[in-house]
């Protein structure tokens, strides 16, 4: 004897169906419908679905896992992690030591290494005439550069710019 479902009437007045192992026992139990129709559309829905059905093993370590890594609490505990290794990260940055600076660069360029004698060239072209122009803004921007910006505020000024919390 293969399968079967049955649809009772509860004492409540509402419908239900049950499947029947070959054996007879319950293998299943629907929640309760308020209509004979909404009962037997249940069961149709169960038996177009069954052969495609999957099967979850609930009893297994790896699900019991992934479950407890979901539960609100893991979740706060994983964003409190990140919200802490966020500012480690931004205390490192904010108290690291400032990189070496540069040395300066001399205004006289350094003395050309010698060449090997083998190493023959064409002869030598004269290079376009350079204006001291750029040459004096760049030594400027050099020198802004190398000198730290210095921070002037009036106590009126830091009172309008505090924030209000």
């Amino acid at each position: 004897m293969a399968a079967r479902f049955q649809v009772k009437k509860t004492d409540g007045g509402n419908f239900q169906f049950f499947l029947l192992g070959a054996n007879g026992r319950v293998i299943a139990t629907s929640a309760p419908y308020r209509t004979k129709a909404a009962c037997l559309n249940g069961v149709a829905v169960v038996r177009k679905a069954a052969p495609s059905a999957g099967v979850e093993d609930q009893a297994s370590r790896e699900w019991l896992a992934r479950e407890a890594a979901n539960t609100p609490v893991a979740k706060a505990a994983r964003s409190a992690g990140r919200l802490v290794g966020k500012a480690k990260a931004k205390a490192e940055q904010v108290l690291a030591p400032p990189p070496p600076a540069k040395p300066a660069r001399s205004r006289r360029a350094a003395a050309p290494a010698a060449k090997p004698a083998a190493a023959k060239r064409s002869p030598a072209k004269a290079a376009p005439a350079r204006s001291a122009a750029p040459k004096a803004a760049a030594t400027k921007t050099a020198k802004r550069a190398a000198t730290p910006a210095k921070r002037v505020t009036t106590p009126a000024k830091r009172a309008a710019t505090k924030r209000t919390r």
